[in-house]
């Protein structure tokens, strides 16, 4: 089995990111914004140790020919089907809650109704419809059985990277540009136009997440690599509902005024040296959210040279004021996880790390070496 690892505002909107931006830290001062304060993240345990689950249900992807998942980039589930797409295929499959492979979403390939590179995918629930991102500026659209639908030429960019679906005709795109073009566009099917353009910000503040735009409750949220507020997205607005706090490990937010003194391959190269030395308190890797718990994955200090990346697994209880810090399932960095909702938490558990987890847990899976990852739905305790 292989290795597989691992979103122009209002005027008061406006200035509530300034003063952020310009401030020694991106620490939350905005009243009407709910805080997840996080005060210790050296303080971690195992998801199996802190009692937020009760349950632990494997899933063995079916592996064939047509089925092989080298990467996953991202998944989504709608009605006990599991969508993932692969990040080095570049083609989205479907699997039923038991694994059984139920096909692909497409075809790759250069005919009609056929795509070369798939990004990102949204899910339409009221057209009963997915929509593949391919960041040369198109969406190519399909219904949940893989039929081509139609092909949409999206406004001039230098990239899209991640969709969502408002409604059923309103779809917010986002894009890794610089602050001179807007990240951000709400785009309308019926008018073949943005509605609403948003997030004029230098690109390193969201340089390196894995997913941008996240869904609950039918809104579309947006979460960034380096501030630690979360945005809210709807036709006509952007507005911070939630933020995090992780006291003397927020970001100083002064070393992107600092960044922005250098150009071209220098600030590249600079950014990516800074980040692998450790320079930024911690990187945020993707941000999750469902009624009652709210969730991030970040890593602090570098990597490279030998290093180890140190990933921790964040969620804040709501009910209850208290975040739980995971350093992975039953050991370090053993699990990835992929999707959230009410019920549960979607993960994908690492090759290495399979056998601990079927000691552990009283599993008897049939899985060689080569074949599909093994997921893990965990139940949140109720």
């Amino acid at each position: 089995m292989k290795l597989l690892r691992i979103f122009a505002c209002c005027s008061a909107i406006g200035l509530f990111l300034d003063l952020v931006l310009s401030g020694c830290a991106s620490r939350p001062n905005n009243s009407e914004v709910e805080v997840m304060r996080v005060p210790d993240l050296t303080q971690t345990e195992t998801a199996v140790e802190s009692g937020l689950f009760d349950r632990f249900e494997p899933i063995v992807l079916e592996t064939n020919d047509s089925s092989f998942v080298t990467m996953i980039r991202k998944a989504e589930v709608r009605n006990d089907t599991v969508f993932i797409l692969d990040k080095t295929r570049h083609i989205v499959l479907e699997f039923g809650m038991d694994g059984h492979f139920l096909g692909n979403i497409g075809k790759v390939g250069d005919g009609p109704g056929e795509y070369t590179h798939a990004y990102s995918f949204a899910l339409n629930p009221e057209k009963n419809m997915i929509s593949l991102v391919i960041p040369f500026g198109f969406l190519y659209n399909f219904d949940l059985n893989g039929n081509f639908i139609d092909k949409i030429k999206l406004p001039t960019k230098n990239n899209y990277h991640d969709a969502a679906w408002l409604n059923g005709d309103l779809i917010v795109l986002w894009s890794s540009v610089d602050e001179d073009m807007p990240a951000i566009s709400v785009y309308d099917m019926n008018r073949k136009e943005s509605v609403y353009d948003a997030w004029h910000k230098q690109r390193e503040i969201n340089r390196g997440i894995i997913n941008t735009l996240f869904c609950y409750d039918g809104d579309v949220y947006l979460g960034t690599t380096y501030l630690n507020e979360v945005y809210k997205i709807d036709a006509a607005n952007l507005q911070p509902v939630y933020a995090w706090d992780f006291g003397e490990k927020n970001v100083d937010m002064s070393y992107f005024d600092e960044i922005k003194t250098y150009s071209g391959r220098e600030r590249s190269q600079k950014f990516s040296n800074d980040r692998r030395a450790g320079i930024l308190s911690h990187t945020k890797l993707q941000h999750l959210a469902n009624d009652r718990y709210r969730f991030v994955e970040i890593y602090t200090g570098g990597y490279g040279n030998g290093k180890k990346v140190d990933r921790k697994m964040i969620f804040y209880d709501r009910a209850n004021g208290k975040s739980s810090v995971f350093d992975g399932l039953l050991s370090k960095s053993d699990i990835a996880i992929r999707y959230m909702n009410d019920d549960y938490v979607l993960a994908e558990i690492m090759e290495r790390d399979l056998d601990a987890c079927q000691e552990a847990f009283g599993w008897d899976l049939d899985v060689a070496d080569d074949d599909n990852p093994v997921l893990v739905k965990m139940y949140f305790k109720k």
